[in-house]
């Protein structure tokens, strides 16, 4: 844990002295925090489409006979 502390503050320091090149850096990193999220809103927003298969609707109107959208 305290190796950990330690790289992540070295590297925090090697890019807030980059200059030019830290937006670059910075929105780089930041995409590894952002698609996941996208990857499953997407996913998630197939499961309600009804004409991409309607999966979630499919399985609600089978159990309890009414769609959910």
């Amino acid at each position: 844990m305290v190796l950990t502390l330690i790289l992540g503050y070295i590297l925090a320091n090697m890019v807030n002295r980059l200059g030019r090149a830290r937006p670059l850096v910075l929105g780089i990193m930041l995409i590894s925090y952002v698609i996941p999220h996208v990857v499953g809103a997407t996913a998630f927003s197939w499961l309600f489409d009804t004409n991409f298969g309607g999966v979630a609707n499919l399985l609600f109107s089978n159990l309890f006979g009414t769609e959910v959208l």
